[in-house]
């Protein structure tokens, strides 16, 4: 299957699971909830968002300092434009951090760029799971959960311990564990197995240069530390003000709710724009959680308007470069 045709898929269920849903509640009640946001709503949430996007940005920058003088507004203009490319497409990671990478280019070669944005992503998915634990806690403390719920929630409990205690071993072997699979692979190559060895030979060089990021710049990593914290601070701030908007004050409700939607991020990763995964994800969530499943579809709309923004502001810019 051809990657357009890929796309368009997936594209497709996903639409088809949102139109389900917005059938199932009623577009009146979704349309409600959007307007109660209103023009002050939505500019909070994206001004909380722009502020996120500036955190990851920085902690970028902070792991790039030594090599180059990367200004913090390209760092933040690339993040922005990669993102909106990964978003648009089921590719992801595999589009937007190259793209990021080669939009800085003029300040530093995109390779060490993309290392040092590889080593972001290591303590950025390291937070992530850390604050995915934290959220199951609020969310056995703060609410009665139902066994169903009370179950997936164990099971990841499980997959976070998991990805902690792997990326505790990342760190102690260092291990060029991508390039060494993809080498097990240079016998299918045929013809092409030259060109598939420099490919293979190229991860490895990134893989090493990431580990090197981290290793040599230990005084850097409080800064890249404070700034993925504060980053899952500020979305747990943006998801609070949606419900403040819609009528709900529960910071507990706001914690769960956004881990909620982390997880979808990183499961659904190949859906593009999460769209019909994250506004279902949360419907059942909220629902589960006696709020009802409008309150949580109407939240994952009202997220879809705020990544649409940002999308359209990330092209804008790559057109510009």
């Amino acid at each position: 299957m051809s990657r357009r045709a890929l796309t368009l898929l997936v594209t497709a269920l996903g639409v088809l699971l949102l139109a389900w849903q917005i059938e199932k509640i009623g577009l009146a009640a979704i349309a409600d909830g959007v307007r109660r946001m209103g023009i002050t709503g939505l500019a909070l949430i994206l001004a909380v968002s722009l502020l996120r996007q500036l955190l990851r940005s920085a902690a970028w920058v902070i792991l790039m300092r030594d090599d180059a003088r990367v200004p913090i507004s390209r760092a933040l203009a690339a993040t922005i434009a990669g993102d909106a490319v990964g978003n648009l497409t089921p590719l992801s990671l595999v589009v937007s951090e190259p793209a990021k990478a080669m939009l800085v280019r003029a300040h530093m070669p995109p390779q060490r760029a993309l290392a040092a944005l590889a080593a972001e992503n290591f303590f950025y998915s390291l937070s992530v799971a850390i604050t995915v634990l934290a959220g199951v806690v609020v969310l056995f403390v703060a609410f009665p959960v139902p066994e169903a719920l009370r179950t997936a929630s164990l099971v990841l409990v499980g997959l976070m311990a998991a990805v902690l205690v792997g990326a505790l071993w990342l760190i102690w072997k260092e291990p060029a564990l991508v390039s060494s699979t993809l080498s097990r692979f240079t016998g299918f190559a045929g013809a092409k197995a030259p060109a598939y060895e420099k490919f293979v030979d190229k991860i490895r060089e990134l893989e090493t240069s990431s580990y090197a990021f981290v290793r040599s710049k230990p005084g850097r990593l409080a800064g890249v530390v404070l700034c993925e914290a504060a980053f899952h601070v500020l979305s747990v701030a943006e998801t609070w003000i949606t419900l403040y908007f819609l009528g709900i004050t529960s910071l507990a409700l706001a914690f769960v709710l956004d881990t909620v939607q982390r997880v979808i991020n990183v499961v659904f990763r190949v859906v593009p724009l999460k769209i019909g995964v994250d506004e279902v994800g949360s419907g059942l969530t909220s629902a589960a959680l006696g709020y009802g499943s409008a309150l949580g579809v109407t939240m994952g709309v009202i997220r879809k308007i705020r990544v649409l923004f940002w999308a359209l502001v990330g092209l804008l810019l790559v057109g510009r470069r």
